[in-house]
């Protein structure tokens, strides 16, 4: 039994919370991200990863940071063909990124080298997904007591160096008395997306992916694209049929000299294209 030691909370110094992403996740903590089978959680990870490897800003959080190293461990996925392609989607810069070899041995919350990691790399992040897969094989995590020391003493680690530690997993809100917060996504219907909200789409990936992230996480991205797909059509069709009555591109001239009609309509048509990607698409 533990020798009974009483602490004095006027002896306790107060210390601030640090955020790695106010207020979602902060330093020194865990943070449990979980949701149903296809819900892009661990598409958002790996996409959070990558802007903390280039030190970029996140979404909602206008804080100026450094590259920081990341520990990333994975059960369900291949490192070689899937994580490290959807990294290098994401443009991660890939030397910040760590894993720690299971090769031999598999990784539980409990092990040592998951310090010892922190600690020779100097990681600030991180995670382990799924958290089923690092709970540790004799854990019953139907069982309240044995979640609770188990996370604890990983929680410990994590004030310790000052880590944030993230668990993703496909959990429900309730394991048998012991409940876990509710961070699964609504589902979203899905609208059919055009060209223009395809393209807004790839832009969106290479070039706003805060953005994109902030879209995704909220479930928003869907009906966002098809929002910009219906101004983008409306806007097209709606300016081609000013700039054709302007040039006096009609029915009458298609009539007449259907050849010229269709260049005049080609060339109206590239201008206006023009006019939509720069107003409404790649912005």
């Amino acid at each position: 039994m533990a020798e009974l030691k009483i602490l004095n909370m006027d002896e306790i110094p107060a210390t601030e919370v640090g955020w790695l992403w106010y207020p979602y996740i902060p330093y020194g903590k865990i943070t449990i991200v979980h949701g149903d089978p296809g819900d892009g959680k661990t598409m958002m990870i790996l996409q959070l990863a990558a802007i903390l490897s280039r030190g970029d800003k996140l979404p909602c959080d206008d804080t100026e940071r450094e590259p920081i190293r990341i520990i990333y461990q994975t059960a369900e996925d291949g490192l070689g063909d899937t994580i490290k392609p959807r990294l290098l989607a994401a443009n991660a810069d890939c030397t910040q990124i760590k894993v720690i070899d299971e090769s031999e041995a598999a990784l539980s919350m409990l092990d040592e080298r998951i310090e010892q990691a922190i600690i020779e790399t100097g990681a600030k992040v991180i995670i382990l997904d799924p958290v089923q897969a690092y709970i540790g094989s004799q854990i019953d995590m139907n069982r309240a007591n044995e979640v609770r020391n188990v996370l604890s003493q990983l929680g410990r680690v994590a004030e310790k160096h000052g880590c944030a530690v993230i668990l993703v997993g496909h959990l429900n809100a309730r394991q048998g008395d012991y409940y876990l917060p509710e961070l699964a996504l609504p589902p979203e219907e899905e609208k059919p997306i055009g060209i223009w909200g395809q393209r807004h789409l790839r832009y969106l990936k290479e070039h706003k992916q805060l953005v994109y992230i902030n879209l995704l996480t909220s479930d928003r991205l869907n009906e966002y694209l098809a929002s910009v797909d219906e101004q983008a059509e409306d806007m097209f069709s709606r300016l081609v049929k000013e700039y054709a009555e302007r040039q006096g591109v009609t029915e009458r001239l298609k009539a007449k000299n259907q050849l010229l009609w269709v260049q005049k309509m080609n060339n109206i048509q590239a201008c206006v294209r023009e006019v939509v990607n720069s107003e409404m698409i790649y912005i």
